[in-house]
């Protein structure tokens, strides 16, 4: 699975829509805030409870590393649980801008993959499920760009560090990172 880099060529449209959102955030957020805080915010944004949930490291082998179920009652966003706490938020705010874009996945059986995540939650209450893997497309471009940006505020003014068991990540993230600030 091919990964989006922030470095490459990214589609306008893309980062306008972004830009457009995160003044939308800071004007009814103003930073820095925590994770939680976020959470809180797009919860009721949204109008729902916002669950995030581990997952373990061995299903879906080859899908993407999160995943997010959108219910009528809640949203449910999954998480490898054996991963590094600055990845797993990057993992957990892309999911997140997801939402916040209202980006819609026809291509998965929502009902399937609901029945295998999540056992407790009634496959008929599914809208949506959010588990791509084609990093080429704007919706993807969107949610990357997004964050980095929010993962910014966390390592910025929270002190989160980029650390990472696997060195290509951290580097990565951290390439990223440094570009958003030249940007």
């Amino acid at each position: 699975m091919a990964q989006y880099d922030p470095g490459e060529q990214t589609d306008p449209n893309a980062r306008k829509r972004v830009d457009e959102l995160l003044v939308e955030i800071h004007e009814s957020m103003p930073g820095p805030w925590s994770f939680e805080e976020f959470r809180t915010w797009l919860s009721r944004r949204r109008g729902v409870p916002i669950e995030i949930r581990p997952r373990p490291d061995d299903q879906h082998v080859d899908a993407p590393c999160g995943w997010t179920l959108v219910c009528e009652d809640r949203d449910i966003v999954y998480y490898p649980l054996d991963t590094p706490e600055t990845r797993s938020r990057f993992i957990t705010y892309h999911e997140f801008a997801h939402l916040l874009f209202n980006h819609d996945d026809g291509e998965t059986d929502r009902h399937a993959l609901a029945r295998e995540l999540a056992p407790d939650v009634d496959p008929e209450l599914v809208k949506k499920v959010f588990g791509r893997t084609n990093y080429d497309r704007p919706e993807e471009q969107e949610a990357e760009l997004l964050a980095l940006h929010l993962l910014r505020n966390d390592v910025e003014h929270l002190g989160i560090g980029v650390r990472s068991s696997n060195p290509k990540v951290a580097t990565r993230v951290g390439r990223a990172l440094r570009l958003l600030r030249g940007r």
